[in-house]
């Protein structure tokens, strides 16, 4: 068995040090005209390695920037964290360095709060290629997101606000789990 990472038995505020993963594809069907044309998405969901509370977003595509903007939603809501846990995949690798330049852009403005921000980069940990135990915790927490979804959706396409209500509505009933033993 591997050694734990060092966060998870540091306190921190919430979504400090996290372990990212994506799901899916799901079909939803399009806005302008939902009879004919259908989009794929996918679930980001990030974990807290410390209290394991969950956060699910919606992806548009499976590439670096439609990974990046769901990202960022996150970081809106939750703050950027401080180190994130992932596995190699490629989108997650470009959305590294595009993480890792902005935070180099920063620093180098000098124009205060951006740069004490820039001072706290967010550093990218990547786990080895086809190995999903090394995220276990989010490994385990998507595979009751996924059977949560398609109990909720069932066979139904929804929206693109719908599935992000949808997301948001498991991420709350994933954070409703007991953590310990009752």
């Amino acid at each position: 068995m591997g050694s734990l990472p060092v966060e998870r038995f540091s306190p921190s505020p919430p979504f400090d040090s996290c372990v990212l993963d994506l799901f899916g594809p799901y079909l939803i069907r399009g806005e302008k005209n939902p009879r004919v044309c259908n989009i794929k998405v996918w679930g980001v969901m990030v974990v807290d390695l410390v209290s394991r509370a969950t956060h699910i977003d919606l992806a548009c595509g499976y590439d670096t920037s439609s990974f990046l903007v769901a990202f960022r939603r996150f970081a809106a809501l939750r703050g950027w964290p401080s180190t994130i846990y992932s596995d190699p995949g490629t989108q997650l690798v470009g959305a590294s360095t595009e993480v890792k330049a902005a935070w180099k852009e920063l620093s180098d403005a000098d124009d205060g709060p951006s740069t004490a921000l820039s001072q706290t980069g967010t550093r990218w940990v990547f786990g080895p290629a086809d190995s999903p135990w090394y995220q276990g915790a989010a490994e385990a927490l998507i595979k009751s997101a996924k059977k949560a979804i398609s109990t909720a959706v069932n066979n139904s396409k929804l929206s693109f606000s719908e599935m992000h209500t949808a997301f948001t509505e498991v991420a709350n009933l994933l954070n409703e789990r007991h953590i310990g033993y009752t």
